[in-house]
C-alpha cells in the first residue's frame, strides 16, 4: 500500500514483533526470537530461538539454570546444547515461525512452540 505522501506502508501484527538477540548467524543475518535455526550437521533437525529460562539437557546440577536467548530444538533436544551463543557461528537461520510456518508444521512441538509468543 502506498500512502498519500508516497511512502510504502505495511500492516504489522504486534504478535509477530520479536526481540533482536544482538547476534548474527554464520551468514551474517541478524537473529531474532522466533527465528528457525537449522542444525549444521543434520538439516532435518531444527530449533526455534526463544528467550527465557532454560537448562542444558546434559547438566544435572539443579542450580545450573540460565536466562537469555536459547534454541529450543524440536528434535533430539536431550542431546543438543541450548545456548544460542554456542551455535551462532556454525548454524544458520532458515526462516521464522510467523512467515515460514511450513518449516515446523510437521513437528510434534510445533503448536506449543508457536503459541509461546502469542501468550506474551
Amino acid at each position: 500500500m502506498i500512502s498519500e505522501i508516497g511512502y510504502e506502508c505495511f500492516r504489522v501484527y504486534p504478535e509477530t514483533i520479536c526481540q533482536y538477540t544482538g547476534r548474527t548467524d554464520k551468514d551474517g543475518r541478524k537473529i531474532f526470537e522466533g527465528d528457525i535455526f537449522k542444525y549444521h550437521f543434520n538439516e532435518s533437525i531444527i530449533g526455534i530461538v526463544r528467550y527465557g529460562e532454560y537448562k542444558n539437557p546434559f547438566n544435572d546440577d539443579e542450580h545450573a539454570g540460565h536466562v537469555g536467548f536459547y534454541i529450543e530444538w524440536l528434535e533430539r533436544s536431550d542431546m543438543l546444547r541450548m545456548d544460542l551463543g554456542y551455535w551462532v557461528k556454525v548454524s544458520e537461520i532458515i526462516g521464522n515461525i510467523f512467515d515460514n510456518l511450513e518449516l515446523v508444521k510437521n513437528c510434534p512441538k510445533c503448536r506449543q512452540a508457536i503459541d509461546w509468543k502469542r501468550k506474551g
